[in-house]
């Protein structure tokens, strides 16, 4: 439903480099790194937002250089900051939106506002943080979007109006079978709701996996002291005396190979949060 080719984008001071995602339908794929890694680029540019230097981006089998309307018929978008007609009340901004997409769907439109309690007649700059966004996720997903961006829509919000949403976006994958790529900071919304997750950082794509390999395969080794040097090419990540390996049954193996065999360590599962710091310390090290 989402494909990325080779995506190029260069500024001064950053520079987007290779970045290949892939997205299935139903699936949801989590986009994390820390601010200025790239993410909010890279969305830009599949939104049309951004001109890119090279590589190519394909919505559902339609190049978006070469059809970006087509393409947009079919993507939904929420952002961390919802730009609407703030003197008017919300209904105008729907009645304005709703005018620009084929298969717009009302009975739809009205069932969300409904569940999210939105009242039409209200001024949007009446409206909380929590509210413009649950307005502006009730237009995404109004036209039946095959493809859900959601470029940080949880930030600042509070605990309930973030579960809301996120059971909400949740169903929408199931039921409706829509792809959703969902860049957030939180990664403890990531670990909820999406099948995969994808780590940027300083404009390079370090690792894509499915969360549920992350959660039985990876495992963090901590060393009582600095880990050895020679022991250092076993693991995918280290950082001072722990590190990541994808295969604790692997690593063991290994180790009964060398003459650490007895060392001491400790190992447990690793979360979504502790991989993201674990792979941005590892590209300062090597840079």
């Amino acid at each position: 439903m989402l494909e990325i080719k080779n995506l190029n984008k260069r500024y001064d001071d950053f520079y987007l480099e290779d970045i290949n995602i892939s997205l299935k339908a139903g699936e949801i794929m989590g986009f994390v790194g820390r601010n200025g890694a790239g993410k909010s680029t890279t969305i830009k540019a599949v939104m049309g937002i951004l001109p890119f230097d090279s590589g190519s981006i394909y919505i559902d089998g339609i190049n978006t250089k070469e059809n970006e309307i087509k393409a947009k018929q079919i993507i939904g978008y929420v952002g961390e900051y919802v730009s609407m007609y703030s003197r008017v009340p919300a209904k105008y901004n729907y009645r304005f939106v709703k005018k620009f997409y084929e298969n717009w769907d009302d009975e739809v439109f009205h069932k969300l506002i409904k569940k999210f309690d939105i009242n039409l007649n209200k001024s949007m700059k009446k409206f909380s943080k929590g509210m413009k966004v649950k307005f502006a996720l009730a237009l995404a997903l109004s036209h039946h979007a095959k493809l859900l961006i959601l470029d940080e829509p949880t930030s600042g919000l509070d605990p309930v109006i973030r579960d809301e949403l996120l059971q909400e976006i949740h169903s929408v994958s199931k039921k409706e079978n829509t792809a959703i790529f969902f860049s957030s900071h939180i990664t403890q919304d990531i670990e909820r709701i999406a099948s995969d997750v994808t780590f940027i950082d300083k404009g390079r794509i370090i690792l894509s996996e499915k969360i549920a390999t992350i959660r039985n395969s990876y495992v963090k080794i901590e060393f009582k002291e600095c880990i050895p040097s020679t022991l250092e090419k076993f693991f995918l990540y280290v950082k001072s005396n722990y590190g990541v390996v994808k295969s604790y049954e692997d690593f063991k193996k290994h180790l009964a190979d060398t003459e650490f065999i007895n060392a001491e360590y400790s190992f447990n599962k690793i979360t979504i949060d502790e991989m993201l710091l674990l792979l941005t310390g590892k590209q300062e090290k090597d840079e």
